[in-house]
């Protein structure tokens, strides 16, 4: 879009929302049929469900997964401190250097309506515990020694991988190789995710027992799905590290933020369900 744009790809100019003045040139990616393979595939999950398929819904988000990766892939571009020239001096970054980006505003604002979700599923592990208009919660005593060293440990592993994480932002802000704290923070959250999956088939009652057992265990299920969503985070920008396309104010940053939620999160899942195991 922009007259003479060296790379020969869609770039356009960014400016600033008041004053309009140029911040960076955006390149945009070709058209692609992915968005449509991710409808489909998203379609085939949501349509397994409703068929009463459970165990085999969850093998259609491989493919969801895939698409989305490769739709994002082709999105960024490798990171470089040259700058392009737009008009007669006037050169420009091909990446925003002022925060805070739109996709981080985005991200923000998706973390917000995910919250206001998470409340709602607290609130209704609450309402079933204290004002249960059927049958009272069964009891639930899982095995003590078991439970408390693995969310001890996930919550261990998902602060740890926050803290490598924000020490990999910090390193690619300075222009220092991150790739050791990226393949860290991947690997506490593939443990912490491995946890979380252990816990809930082996400790977590029959969620068909009760409308309580059932919001306990879609708690832990949302809580396993941000951890899980944390590791491809994890795993996307130490796949941008490998190809010299890492930039502070992408992916990484977004991820992150995410990361930070998925800790509040399970901690909150935790206190919520110890608190309806003591009330109960």
């Amino acid at each position: 879009l922009l007259p003479g744009a060296p790379r020969g790809r869609r770039e356009i100019l960014v400016t600033s929302v008041g004053a309009a003045r140029p911040e960076h040139v955006a390149i945009l990616p070709f058209n692609t049929g992915l968005p449509l393979l991710v409808a489909l595939a998203i379609c085939a999950f949501v349509l397994l469900l409703l068929a009463g398929l459970y165990a085999l819904a969850p093998l259609a988000l491989i493919p969801v997964v895939g698409l989305v990766w490769m739709w994002a892939r082709r999105s960024t571009v490798v990171n470089t401190r040259e700058r392009v020239e737009v008009a007669p001096g006037l050169r420009l970054p091909v990446r925003p250097e002022r925060e805070p980006t739109l996709t981080l505003s985005g991200m923000h604002c998706l973390l917000f309506a995910d919250g206001v979700f998470f409340a709602s599923l607290l609130f209704g592990l609450a309402f079933l515990s204290l004002v249960s208009p059927g049958p009272a919660l069964p009891a639930w005593q899982p095995a003590f020694a078991v439970t408390a060293v693995g969310v001890a440990g996930m919550l261990a592993l998902l602060a740890l991988g926050n803290l490598l994480t924000g020490r990999a932002l910090s390193r690619t802000e300075a222009g220092r190789p991150a790739r050791a704290c990226l393949a860290g923070s991947a690997g506490a959250h593939l443990v912490a995710l491995v946890i979380v999956v252990v816990l809930a088939l082996g400790q977590l009652p029959d969620p068909t027992r009760h409308a309580g057992d059932a919001v306990r265990a879609a708690i832990v299920a949302y809580a396993g799905l941000h951890v899980a969503v944390a590791l491809l985070f994890s795993l996307f920008v130490l796949d941008e590290a490998r190809r010299a396309a890492l930039a502070p104010t992408d992916a990484l940053r977004n991820g992150a933020a995410w990361q930070r939620y998925t800790l509040a999160v399970a901690g909150l899942s935790v206190l919520a369900i110890w608190a309806q195991g003591a009330g109960a």
